[in-house]
Parts: C-alpha cells; structure tokens; sequence
C-alpha cells in the first residue's frame, strides 16, 4: 500500500434556519455550494453570528471548532441552550454533545463527512477501531461504513453498509483501505483538537458566567451525570 496522509478533522454542525430568509430552490448543498452558502450565512448572521464565520465545505453547516471565533463560540452556546431547555430543568443543564463529528481525509481529499445523527463523542468509535484489531462494528451516523480489520489496515466498505442509505454528501469510493497506524496519528491529532476546543469552550463558559456544569465533558465527550 502507498503511503497515506490521513487526516481526521472534527466537525461542529451550526444549522440555523430563519422563516423570513428563503430557501435556495436547488439542492443538494454539494451540488449548488455557493446558493447554500449565501443561505447558511444569511440565517447564520440574523441569528447573531459573525460574517466571519466560514463553513469547513462551502454551502454545508459543519464547521472546524478552531476556526469558530471567541464570539461566535459565545452565541453557539447561547442557542444550544435554547435547543436543550425544556421544563423539567434550568437552561444551562445541557444534556448533550454537539451534533457534528469527524471528516475523513485521504491525501488531501474529503472521504468521509458525519452523516445523520453523528456528534461529536463519536471519537469513541474511531478510538476503537485502532485499538481493537478485532472491533468490526462502527458508527459515525447512518449509513455508516461497513468496517473489515485486515493484518494491519482497516477497510471500509461504502456499498454494504448495514444501513442502506446515501451517503451524504456522496463518498467518492466504493472502498478505502487504510493503515491502522496512519488512523492512529490522525484520531490523537482530532483528541488534541478536541481538547483545545474543551478548553475555549470552558474559557467562553467562565468570562461570560454562563453557568454550564460540566460543559465540555458533556458537548464535546457527552459525559453527561444525572
């Protein structure tokens, strides 16, 4: 196997949706980027966020967590705590992670996005495949790739998924075969990210006395305690 560059970039989902902004007539978002994008920022902006702002794929609703500003980190949690109240509790109990997850790359190009349902504790799931050589379930939302260990790589298998869904957006392989090591160094520099982001999260949380508990145990590791 040729060497690979594997890269695992963990993703925050940020979907606002505003009545008085109208929908793009054409979708989907992969196909028409730059009507969704227009969209996305659009509502994204009525909703207090900065223009500054920048999906990780033009037109999609997922973005890196370092490239979110102080700012608009601020606001994000601000409407997740909306998101989350209901009556039984106060509005800064949150109870789960952000939805969102993980990008696999290859060689410089999008493989994999996290599908419907993903989050972020979802780090789990690659966690185990690189630890368990013989760990042959995996979720990352559904579909999600049927996974085979082999000697010392991991294939994953786009058209036998459990689930027989399309992938959105559409993985551009039936199949990708990939070194266990290289998978390896990509899920520790995604751990790493996720602690930076743990951090600006608790630093957001404190400066603005927002009184989250517990906030990146639970949004980014859903470490949630009743």
């Amino acid at each position: 196997m040729e060497q690979q560059i594997v890269e695992l970039i963990p993703v925050v989902e940020i979907s606002i949706s505003n009545e008085e902004t109208e929908l793009p007539e054409t979708g989907p978002y992969w196909k028409y980027q730059q009507e969704w994008e227009n969209y996305n920022n659009a509502c994204n902006q009525i909703a207090g966020f900065s223009g500054a702002l920048k999906a990780y794929l033009s037109g999609s609703s997922l973005y890196e967590p370092h490239s979110i500003s102080h700012q608009d980190l601020l606001n994000l949690l601000k409407v997740e705590m909306e998101k989350q109240d209901d009556e039984e509790k106060s509005p800064e109990e949150l109870t789960r992670s952000f939805y969102g997850g993980y990008i696999l790359k290859i060689n410089g190009r999008d493989i994999l996005f996290p599908q419907c349902c993903s989050d972020l504790t979802d780090i789990t799931e690659w966690e185990d495949l690189i630890d368990d050589q013989e760990n042959t379930y995996f979720y990352c939302g559904h579909p999600s790739p049927k996974v085979t260990q082999i000697d010392d790589d991991i294939l994953f298998d786009f058209v036998n998924s459990e689930i027989q869904e399309s992938f959105c957006p559409p993985v551009p392989f039936d199949e990708v075969r990939i070194s266990r090591s290289a998978l390896k160094a990509a899920v520790e520099k995604a751990k790493n990210e996720l602690k930076d982001f743990s951090g600006h999260l608790e630093k957001v949380n404190r400066e603005n006395n927002l009184g989250i508990k517990n906030i990146a145990e639970i949004l980014v590791y859903g470490e949630f305690q009743d």
